[in-house]
């Protein structure tokens, strides 16, 4: 009789112990989730605080940079070149760049404009003969037809001179495929194929 009750005790005793570990288990486990949970709240409010402070950091230096601008005084006001202006502000440590929008050139009308896109070039130091190649490149770029300029190049002039890039690094083309005509203009290919297109065309 006692050495059975001895073997009941030992048995609620293991399950006893066993009980235990899994409660230490599960307390390790809600401990580590909270842990987690307060570390991840942590960041984001950290985050939350960074942003809101270069968020108005980034306002000051945009009023300050309106104020620099309306002084009377032309010593003493901010250039719009883009030179960098810093100051601090807080903890940040903020650079200003303006730049006056006036002084750049609208790609799109100065085709219109034959000296305009050449005296750009030529004030940032390329030749004058070169200044005009790469004008009439930018021109013939823009444009909408097909008419090359003295010293610029179509759409079929670029994708021709791809091609003999290939054929010069020793391949032969034997078919070119495309959908516009400018595809297989300029050789550089043994048989070229045009897909109907629809809907666009590039001259």
């Amino acid at each position: 009789m006692s050495a059975h009750l001895a073997i009941v005790r030992r048995r609620q005793r293991g399950v006893a112990f066993v009980l235990v570990l899994w409660v230490i288990a599960m307390l390790s486990i809600l401990l580590g989730s909270f842990a987690l949970v307060a570390r991840t709240e942590n960041l984001q409010s950290r985050h939350l605080f960074d942003t809101t402070q270069a968020r108005y950091a980034a306002e000051a230096g945009l009023n300050l940079a309106i104020y620099e601008l309306r002084k009377a005084d032309p010593m003493q006001r901010w250039i719009a070149d883009g030179r960098p202006y810093r100051f601090g502000y807080g903890d940040a440590e903020i650079e200003i760049a303006i730049q006056d929008d006036s002084g750049k050139i609208d790609i799109n009308t100065a085709m219109n404009n034959g000296d305009l896109l050449t005296n750009l070039f030529v004030t940032h130091g390329v030749p004058l003969d070169q200044a005009q190649a790469l004008a009439d490149a930018v021109k013939d770029w823009i444009d909408s037809d097909d008419l090359k300029s003295p010293n610029g190049a179509e759409a079929a002039d670029y994708k021709a001179a791809e091609r003999a890039k290939i054929e010069a690094q020793g391949y032969t083309i034997i078919a070119n495929v495309g959908d516009q005509p400018s595809d297989l203009a300029g050789g550089h290919a043994l048989r070229g194929f045009l897909l109907p297109n629809p809907f666009y065309r590039i001259p």
